[in-house]
């Protein structure tokens, strides 16, 4: 376990508070729906890091192809449900503009399903490289190769400059 590992996580835990709390004054207050759009948003941004996570941990190649291209789904509901968040709770806007960044999505998510299958059959890899996790042995060691001894471990402006 490494600290990306477990800072990480705060991420979605912030999101899914302030869903619940907008969630519990959408359902106490006469105007729920800006309430509901931005709990909806906090809840695709949690997936979504959750996804992210999944991506920077998995070394199976099937997996991370299955991972990154169901990602896109709540990247779709967040940006939809921003859009809605704004024209409802604003009330600003132009509505064509909405129901288009809407419809664009709608229509990017389907061409991404309907298309991914015929273009992952033409197109393979061989392998995924992995970089060394950061603060680990390797990095402190790739790090301390690339900007010399003096620098190795330190991020101080200090130390840049004698390095240079």
């Amino acid at each position: 376990m490494n600290w990306i590992t477990i800072i990480w996580p705060m991420v979605p835990a912030a999101c899914i508070t302030l869903a619940l709390v907008h969630l519990r004054i959408a359902f106490g207050d006469g105007r729920r729906a800006p309430h509901l759009f931005f709990s909806l948003a906090a809840v695709a941004v949690a997936v979504i890091s959750g996804l992210e996570l999944t991506l920077l941990c998995t070394t199976d190649l099937a997996r991370y192809d299955v991972v990154l291209r169901w990602a896109t789904v709540p990247i779709a509901i967040m940006v939809c449900s921003v859009v809605a968040f704004v024209w409802v709770f604003f009330g600003t806007g132009r509505n064509w503009l909405g129901v288009a960044a809407v419809t664009t999505i709608f229509l990017a998510e389907l061409a991404n399903r309907v298309a991914s299958a015929r273009v992952r059959d033409d197109i393979s890899a061989a392998a995924v490289g992995f970089a060394p996790d950061y603060g680990s042995k390797d990095d402190h060691q790739i790090r301390s190769h690339i900007f010399g001894r003096a620098c190795a471990g330190s991020t101080s402006p200090g130390s840049l400059a004698s390095a240079a």
